[in-house]
């Protein structure tokens, strides 16, 4: 049997999806009532800081997990929650555990981020306590509305503390983890530095996984003509870095040193940026690649996928319901499956006939395009069920738009990360350091300038098709009908006068 591993994970994968649909998860307990004033204790996970686009007003969350309610203070004197008497008052790593603990989002109270004594932010890692209002995640009440609920659950997070203030925190906390936030926050600086607020926006989000800032025209822009995968940190953007950092260290290291200084550069970069599900996939896939070559083994895509979506949902099986998983996971499969039998078909199809036909040789470009477009119409045809039945349309001309941004991403992604590092190394020079860095932010901006502008013109073409959310039979019977077409492929291409021969002679 071929892929015994790969249809293992196949078949683990499906047994969850079938267990969840008989018996759905539990959603997370939110450890307060809604509107109740309260105390969280919990370890500090994330922190995520960016200006409002709407307000214009700068937002603090901090992202608690192992988050309960603690109700060792008086929460009935207001005056006592006001303030932060108890800020100096450190609490111990080894709190009590508290039943139903799940993950919380404090938001902090705005006013208090005037106040640099009363904003001081805690170390990733530390054990804080913070009093707020708990706030409870809405429902979709109409039919295609966003479920804020359903979402932040499977996310494992139960509920958002408003106006919170911190009152306590820990001594200790993660030294190593604190660092690479630190990194996060001067790599953003700088990019703020550098470019206008939109443009700082999207690097943000593309290089750090900073999502939440990014301006809402430009992101319904590049959603609505089918290129916002680039703003997600995912497979793309790990092979971009990943193999750029490969390559360039065994110019001077051997491949076992270059592969595990590469690994753990990676790693260190998916947790500074979150860890979203994409990444991960893409960065375990990564670490398999390494692997396999340092062991002389043949990497297997297929295998890879099938074994990090399991890893994955072993983690927490509601990643299934992620639209950005699916999204992830069906853009991989589409390169690791489809596009090599859809290479074969055209080849096949090619030679069917049993006579010899002379193809002219064409050019690097031709060839080029060719390829591009097979491999963007390929991915799109195997996330499309996900795309509507998580954004309801599909612009056709993303197919085309893709092949035209994509070779792009390089050059873009080199150009941010140069940036960092330049600014990183000459913070010192002030007004020149400013000069040289706009000087080299060019490029950069120009990439940007053509993907808004190629957007802008999709937006006046008649491409876009609004098909609404499918149906649960729909999308498996799309996906059945797909499976048939690449085994058709697949037993013509062994049989010779099979299938391409009947058709194409």
């Amino acid at each position: 049997m071929r892929r015994p591993l790969c249809l293992a994970m196949l078949g683990f994968v499906a047994a969850v999806r079938v267990i969840t649909w008989i018996k759905p998860l539990p959603v997370p307990s939110p450890p307060a009532e809604d509107g109740q004033r309260c105390t969280i204790v919990g370890t500090v996970r994330d922190i995520v800081s960016y200006t409002d686009v709407t307000t214009g007003r700068p937002i603090q969350l901090i992202f608690l997990m192992a988050a309960a309610s603690d109700t060792s203070f008086d929460l009935q004197n207001n005056s006592e929650f006001s303030n932060s008497d108890h800020f100096n008052q450190p609490i111990s790593n080894t709190t009590t555990e508290y039943k139903d603990a799940a993950q919380v989002i404090c938001r902090l109270a705005s006013e208090n981020l005037l106040s640099e004594e009363e904003s001081r932010l805690p170390e990733i890692g530390s054990r804080v306590r913070y009093q707020g209002k708990a706030r409870h995640f809405r429902e979709a009440t109409n039919p295609g509305e966003f479920d804020e609920r359903a979402y932040y659950a499977g996310l494992g997070i139960s509920m958002q503390l408003t106006d919170a203030v911190l009152t306590g925190k820990s001594r200790n906390y993660s030294a190593y983890r604190h660092f690479l936030y630190e990194i996060r926050c001067r790599a953003g600086d700088i990019l703020e530095t550098v470019f206008p607020e939109k443009e700082a926006s999207v690097a943000k989000a593309m290089l750090l996984g900073e999502k939440k800032g990014i301006d809402r025209e430009l992101k319904s822009l590049y959603q609505e003509a089918g290129i916002a995968h680039i703003l997600a940190i995912s497979g793309l953007h790990i092979s971009l870095l990943g193999m750029g950092l490969y390559r360039l260290l065994t110019l001077r290291l051997s491949r076992k040193t270059a592969s595990l200084l590469s690994s753990f550069v990676l790693i260190s970069y998916l947790i500074m940026t979150g860890a979203s599900p994409s990444a991960v996939r893409a960065v375990f896939m990564f670490f398999l690649y390494m692997l396999a070559g340092l062991a002389g083994r043949t990497y297997d895509m297929p295998t890879a996928l099938s074994l990090a979506a399991a890893l994955l949902l072993v983690e927490n099986p509601a990643y299934l319901s992620n639209s950005g998983f699916q999204l992830s996971f069906m853009a991989a499969a589409g390169a690791a499956v489809v596009i090599p039998r859809f290479s074969r078909m055209g080849s096949e199809a090619a030679r069917a006939g049993g006579g010899i036909r002379y193809t002219p040789p064409a050019g690097p470009l031709k060839s080029k395009l060719i390829e591009g477009l097979r491999a963007s119409f390929c991915i799109n045809l195997t996330t499309l069920p996900v795309l509507l039945a998580s954004f309801y349309e599909w612009n056709l001309f993303s197919v085309l738009l893709n092949v035209l941004v994509i070779p792009l991403m390089g050059v873009l992604m080199g150009g941010i990360l140069l940036l960092v590092l330049t600014g990183g190394l000459f913070t010192g020079l002030g007004a020149a350091s400013g000069t040289l860095l706009s000087m080299m932010a060019l490029p950069v901006r120009g990439i940007f300038l053509i993907y808004e502008k190629l957007c802008l013109l999709t937006q006046h073409l008649p491409g876009r098709w609004h098909a609404g959310m499918p149906h649960m039979w729909q999308i498996l019977l799309f996906y059945a009908g797909l499976a048939v077409l690449l085994a058709l492929a697949e037993k013509s291409r062994k049989k010779p006068g099979g299938l391409w021969r009947r058709y194409c002679a």
